[in-house]
């Protein structure tokens, strides 16, 4: 039935939806609404504090036909969620993730991060540091030790100074950052960056 919708009307209904799941769906009718949402559904790259999203998230930054309409990368971003670091007496009903999964999880949100060099219309990277990630086998939300969280932003901090090589990149914002003294040289640094905009928001 919408297949045969004037074009100017397809493409009022396109910029109406939001919801990125929308817009996927959309792309799937036919090879006009394809054309149409494309640019939309992926101006945005959403990553999850986990390993199969950094995954996806390489998956597009590899596909040219999609990593050019990417403006904006946005990491674990969660709405009215506050900021807690888990209690020292971690109860048993409570999953801590393994040492194995947090360094495949850096690993991979390195390789994604460090990757973004490659998007030709990159403008800004939101960077949303919550102590806890999806774990990969039962898909629950799971608690890191804060050590683990600290090294998880050293290591995303350094991706991303990688990434502002690049000119495009114009806006940094970082939000529940926990530095150690060794991430002040990253701080420092921003000031010699192609940036035009950063906010750093501390825990």
């Amino acid at each position: 039935m919408m297949q045969g919708l004037p074009i100017e009307l397809i493409s009022a209904i396109v910029q109406d939806v939001s919801e990125t799941v929308d817009l996927l769906h959309l792309r799937t009718l036919n090879r006009l609404y394809k054309e149409l949402v494309t640019p939309r559904a992926f101006s945005k790259l959403r990553i999850k504090n986990s390993i199969q999203s950094a995954q996806n998230c390489r998956l597009i930054i590899g596909t040219p036909s999609l990593a050019i309409h990417v403006r904006e990368v946005v990491y674990d971003s969660r709405d009215n969620e506050r900021f807690q670091l888990p209690p020292d007496n971690v109860g048993k009903s409570v999953s801590i993730l393994s040492a194995d999964d947090v360094s495949e999880l850096e690993e991979v949100l390195t390789k994604a991060f460090c990757g973004i060099t490659a998007l030709p219309k990159i403008e800004s990277v939101v960077l949303n540091f919550w102590p806890s990630s999806l774990c990969q086998e039962s898909g629950r939300e799971s608690c890191e030790n804060p050590c683990w969280l600290i090294n998880r932003q050293l290591t995303l901090l350094r991706a991303i100074h990688h990434s502002m090589k690049t000119p495009r990149m114009t806006t940094l914002t970082l939000n529940n950052v926990i530095l150690p003294t060794t991430g002040c040289d990253f701080v420092l640094s921003l000031t010699d960056s192609p940036l035009s905009f950063i906010s750093v928001a501390v825990a």
